[in-house]
């Protein structure tokens, strides 16, 4: 994280720690969506904001892994009674493991007015294990979706009242869609609006967030397909433990709902994606710091888990 200009040591060991800690946290919710389709990374601070200083830059390299696996069980026959079918029975365990590098840039535009770009790349490979013992795996690389964003920090805090961030991030399909289960990217543009608190109870900072992803529908072979927009809600607690180590846990629900196509919704996709995360930040000199970070599912629609390393730089 990028420390606050003019903070006094005293002060940065604590409330400007936490709050570097705290925007790594927030940001992890665009990764995780990625990782659903198939990701905002950390934000810097000035002194009494939350966003980075004019002219100022931000660079961050990441690596963000995840895995799924899933039991499916398909029936190829016909139903006689409640309890009976007469066909073919088959299982398979399915595996799925995905790993993203990415590349984030964030430029200080104006006074609490922060733009940035997402870069990430994206490998995935599948795993289908049959219940005879019988196992087939596909992998896919490639560029995944741009992404571009926007910040304005609305309120700043005071004694009362917590700070108060709205964004807009708008995501391209530059990467491929879905094409034999595989994708580097989800086929839809989206836009999602989003708005975030921040309250420091020194040592500690207390934060929480709402958003919406409207995932534009689009034509496919003169099909119709709307793929359901995203509903989020982010809440966690960050705590400084030294001055340059802080720690965090930080609970995040998606309900994505049904896809259309043709105007008719489709049995099976209505995605529910509850994870609970645990982060570390270390600083270094220099406007350096290095962030890790893992999450749990605690839904059958998360990743089992993710694991995320993260390197910033101020210029």
């Amino acid at each position: 994280m990028i420390l606050p200009v003019g903070c006094p040591k005293p002060f940065l060991s604590r409330r400007c720690i936490s709050l570097c800690l705290l925007l790594f946290v927030l940001t992890q919710t665009a990764f995780a969506q990625t990782l659903e389709e198939g990701r905002e990374s950390p934000l810097g601070l000035v002194e009494k904001g939350v966003l980075l200083p004019v002219k100022k830059i931000e660079m961050t390299s990441a690596l963000t892994y995840g895995h799924f696996s899933r039991d499916n069980i398909t029936i190829n026959g016909f139903s006689v009674l409640p309890v009976l079918v007469v066909g073919v029975i088959l299982s398979e365990q399915v595996q799925r493991d995905i790993l993203i590098p990415s590349l984030t840039l964030r430029y200080g535009l104006l006074k609490d007015v922060q733009g940035e770009l997402v870069v990430p790349g994206r490998y995935q490979t599948d795993r289908r294990i049959s219940s005879d013992g019988a196992e087939k795996t596909d992998s896919d690389t490639g560029i995944g979706d741009l992404e571009m964003a926007g910040l304005y920090q609305i309120l700043h805090e005071n004694e009362t009242r917590p700070h108060l961030l709205f964004g807009l991030r708008v995501k391209t399909r530059t990467g491929e869609g879905p094409k034999a289960g595989l994708s580097s990217g989800t086929g839809f543009y989206g836009l999602r609006g989003h708005m975030t608190m921040v309250k420091t109870s020194d040592p500690a900072v207390l934060f929480g967030g709402l958003g919406y992803t409207y995932n534009i529908p689009r034509n496919i072979n003169d099909v119709r397909i709307d793929p359901g927009d995203t509903i989020e809600l982010t809440l966690g607690t960050a705590y400084a433990i030294s001055a340059q180590i802080s720690l965090s846990l930080s609970f995040e629900e998606r309900v994505t709902l049904k896809t259309k196509v043709s105007g008719r919704h489709q049995v099976g996709t209505l995605l529910n994606v509850a994870q609970l995360g645990a982060g570390i930040t270390y600083s270094l000199k220099n406007g350096r710091k290095i962030s890790f970070s893992v999450g749990e599912g605690l839904a059958r629609d998360a990743p089992d888990f993710v694991m995320q390393l993260g390197v910033s730089r101020l210029f």
